[in-house]
């Protein structure tokens, strides 16, 4: 089951915080070995609205996957739209052999963003 964040577009804070679990219900060891890409797909247009490759980190215990949005990133991927929009959060990790894991594969969590209060 996916999850709602609730953010405004002039907001990062706080970042995003996930169980990445394998398919046994396990908790992942995601704190060495790994890059990782979040995307923000935009749940209408099913189009990728950013893309974020840095302020990711994985770890041993939970919460093992934290995004950080960087300071503009959530306005970037809101854009011009002015109404409330979904978002569905992909998350890549990628070994350093090339292999790659995604992050709840068809029941991604969902960023909300708000327009900025006028």
């Amino acid at each position: 089951m996916s999850e709602v964040w609730n953010y405004r577009a002039d907001q990062e804070l706080p970042s995003w915080a996930g169980d990445w679990l394998d398919g046994d219900e396990v908790l992942l060891d995601l704190s060495t070995g790994h890059t990782f890409t979040a995307t923000l797909v935009d749940a209408v247009e099913g189009t990728v609205a950013h893309t974020i490759t840095t302020g990711i980190v994985g770890d041993d215990v939970s919460p093992n996957i934290v995004v950080a949005f960087a300071n503009g990133a959530l306005a970037t991927a809101f854009g011009s739209r002015t109404a409330t929009r979904d978002f569905r959060l992909h998350i890549k990790a990628t070994t350093a052999g090339g292999a790659d894991r995604f992050y709840r594969p068809g029941d991604e969590d969902i960023i909300r963003i708000s327009p900025v209060p006028s």
